[in-house]
């Protein structure tokens, strides 16, 4: 083969190769924003819930959107592998703990798991990735890698054998995966007329032209998220601005 028809096939190789990274890396973007756009959206019809019974309870909202998209990504249907129940996967032992009957009706699940983390903060105050931990890992288990100690179940299971002192995060991949994802959640979502956080649009200002399509007959000053999700402050004049009103959260790219 002639020297430049070797540079040719080359060339044509590695310009091959690149466009099918780049056609990969598109249908990877844009299947990750289709996910989200879908989890958000099935999160918008449970944000109510959640900020009322983050009030009755006292604990942070967030928190539970953030258990919520870890747990189940909002599908109130799903059983786990192992027994756990609902949106909010309750364990038939912990539902019967916090008197949930049905965890299959997630207005309830929110209610338990509410008061759960209302417990679990009592135990871990102004920690929020031990209660992270915790309700994936169980209470037991933080206080044993917070404290060092070994733990022995009634059933016999062994906890923290070694007796290995963490800053309370249990070191399971999952757990530590779990805490991880929730924390950078909390990060990016502000619950609206609570410690002067709102990020809501400017009074009066014009909405999109997708978002007039979405609340009809509705003002643009009616228009209200309930939890809202954002970037760096500082940076957001920079990004790309996406308002999911349909889904009652802002999402700032």
């Amino acid at each position: 083969m002639p020297k430049n028809g070797l540079v040719f096939c080359l060339h044509r190789l590695h310009f091959m190769k690149f466009m099918r990274f780049f056609l990969v890396l598109i249908l990877t973007v844009n299947g990750q924003a289709s996910i989200w756009d879908t989890v958000v959206r099935r999160a918008a019809v449970y944000e109510s819930a959640m900020i009322q019974a983050g009030k009755r309870w006292g604990v942070d909202p967030r928190l539970l959107w953030a258990i919520g998209y870890n747990e189940t990504k909002f599908v109130p249907t799903l059983r786990s592998p192992v027994g756990a129940l609902g949106m909010m996967q309750f364990m038939p032992g912990t539902a019967a703990r916090f008197g949930l009957k049905n965890p299959f009706d997630p207005l309830a699940s929110i209610e338990g798991a509410a008061r759960y983390l209302s417990l679990l903060q009592r135990q871990f105050p102004n920690r929020p990735d031990l209660l992270l931990a915790a309700y994936n890992a169980g209470e037991v288990a933080v206080r044993a890698y917070l404290q060092g100690r070994t733990v022995v179940l009634s059933n016999g299971k062994v906890i923290n054998g070694r007796g290995i002192k963490t800053n309370g995060v249990p070191p399971y991949r999952e757990t530590q995966g779990y805490v991880k994802q929730g924390m950078a959640i909390l990060s990016i979502l502000k619950v609206p007329g609570e410690n002067a956080t709102v990020m809501a649009r400017e009074e009066g200002s014009e909405p999109p032209a997708e978002e007039k399509e979405e609340v009809g007959e509705k003002s643009a000053k009616s228009v209200r998220a309930s939890i809202y999700l954002y970037g760096d402050e500082v940076e957001v004049e920079k990004t790309i601005k996406q308002e999911k009103k349909g889904s009652s959260i802002i999402l700032y790219r």
